[in-house]
């Protein structure tokens, strides 16, 4: 039975709009938990179809919904609002048309009550809307289970997205962590680049808890379509940047801004690569991606002054310039 007057152990921010079609699947997954000591805080952002009733509805039979409706004012703006109301010690962060598997909140529950970690981070399905099968995404399949320092070796297991993740909100209150309302695009990534920035240790889960859903119609799919893909880029391309410059104001040990500095660089030519490929046929829009990229990753280069960072950066340009030399003999031949 469950004690629903009770201070919740997890707050789920849930940001909904124009959702009716997903929601559904999305809260029975929260109702199917094996785990019940969570509160789910849904804001309502102004959606024009049936979410806000349907909220309503869940609230009026479970009083663990908690249920705020707003005119519309984006993303990051709403999972603010829900972080203002949230009770719980830790925060998850589930989107309207992604749903949870059942021993997902007991086990990130576990991880950060008994385990010592200020962060867990587990693997998630990516689930295809056009019927495709499941895929457990990379470098997931092969990640470790348990606590490990933020370094090097655990930092590329911390997928940017805010989701499928849990955070300690002592952590988020302490630090007055918030999402940025001035990003359209990134303001979840942002926000977990800043988040590690108070984290010693992360609690790793091998399992996948989370089932990420790729809408189409989503604005990260609509960049990747190329309906604004420069736009998309810039933003990923910036956002390391930004979080940088604010791990320089906060972490005072200079080797631990160093780490942090190379992670970001390696996302950043990561990001490269991945677009690259996406973009190869359209030679304009690949040489406005590379303007972003050259802009950014000398500047993370430069402020992370290690090292291991320009020699990462000299390797990077140098297989480049072996791709270019290659594909120049190809042509003449």
């Amino acid at each position: 039975m469950t004690n629903e007057t009770a201070t919740p152990e997890i707050s789920v921010i849930v940001p909904v709009y124009n959702a009716e079609a997903y929601l559904r699947r999305c809260l029975d997954s929260l109702l199917a938990q094996d785990f019940d000591q969570w509160e789910a805080v849904c804001v309502d952002d102004g959606s024009k179809d049936g979410s806000g009733a349907l909220l309503d509805e869940y609230a009026a039979a479970d009083s663990r919904f908690v249920v705020i409706h707003q005119e519309n004012a984006g993303v990051a703006a709403a999972r603010n609002k829900a972080l203002d109301a949230a009770r719980g010690k830790y925060l998850v962060f589930l989107d309207a048309d992604d749903w949870y598997a059942p021993e997902a909140l007991g086990i990130y529950w576990r991880a950060l009550q008994g385990g010592g970690a200020d962060i867990a981070c587990s693997a998630f399905y990516c689930q295809y809307g056009d019927g495709r099968a499941p895929l457990l995404t990379e470098p997931y399949k092969h990640m470790p289970a348990g606590i490990a320092p933020v370094e090097q070796k655990s930092l590329k297991y911390v997928v940017c997205c805010g989701w499928a993740k849990a955070y300690r909100r002592d952590i988020v209150e302490a630090n007055g962590l918030r999402f940025d309302g001035g990003m359209k695009l990134g303001e979840d990534v942002l926000f977990v680049f800043r988040y590690l920035a108070h984290c010693r240790h992360v609690a790793l889960e091998a399992a996948p808890l989370y089932n990420y859903f790729t809408n189409e119609d989503s604005a990260v799919q609509q960049g990747v379509g190329g309906r604004f893909p420069v736009e998309v880029y810039d933003t990923n391309m910036r956002v390391p940047v930004l979080a940088y410059d604010y791990m320089r104001k906060v972490v005072p040990e200079r080797a631990r801004r160093r780490e942090y500095g190379y992670f970001f660089l390696r996302h950043a030519l990561r990001e490269r690569d991945k677009w690259g490929a996406l973009t190869r046929r359209q030679p304009e829009l690949n040489r406005a991606l590379k303007r972003c990229n050259l802009r950014y990753v000398l500047v993370l280069a430069t402020r992370t002054a290690s090292i291991s960072a320009w020699r990462m950066l000299a390797s990077y340009f140098f297989l480049n310039l072996k791709y270019v030399a290659q594909g120049f003999m190809s042509k003449r031949r």
